[in-house]
């Protein structure tokens, strides 16, 4: 006979654009963090050729704040522009954990962000 396992259903949340405020705070800290990070790793080869672009992005953050998963959503068109967006968020790892507030609701929280690529040599992350 198989052996049957019961398990606590996991309380995933996608986050595009944050409305309940354990949410809000938590997505500004981490756009502020990675735009720091970003336009401090801005890539050299992205200013030399002067690509820019927009690309979507999905960071799957721990309640430690530890990094699970990057996907990307939508390509900018430059390999260049969507690896350094993959690489900024695992400089940018680990992030702050979770508050108490949202640790009781989620246990891995799904960030989806448009990254811009700007011509002035900035990363936007909206």
């Amino acid at each position: 006979m198989a052996e049957v396992r019961l398990g606590r259903r996991r309380r995933g949340r996608r986050v595009v654009a944050a409305a309940a405020s354990a949410d809000a705070f938590y997505l500004n800290s981490w756009r502020r963090k990675i735009e720091r990070i970003g336009n401090l790793n801005y890539p050299a080869e992205a200013r030399r050729n002067r690509l820019y672009g927009s690309l979507r992005l999905q960071v799957t953050v721990l309640p430690d704040g530890g990094l699970k998963e990057v996907i990307v959503l939508k390509s900018s068109g430059h390999q260049v522009l969507d690896q350094a967006a993959i690489d900024i968020v695992k400089l940018a790892a680990p992030f702050a954990p979770f508050s108490d507030e949202l640790r009781q609701t989620t246990d891995e929280l799904l960030i989806i962000r448009t990254w811009q690529f700007r011509k002035n040599s900035s990363l936007r992350s909206m």
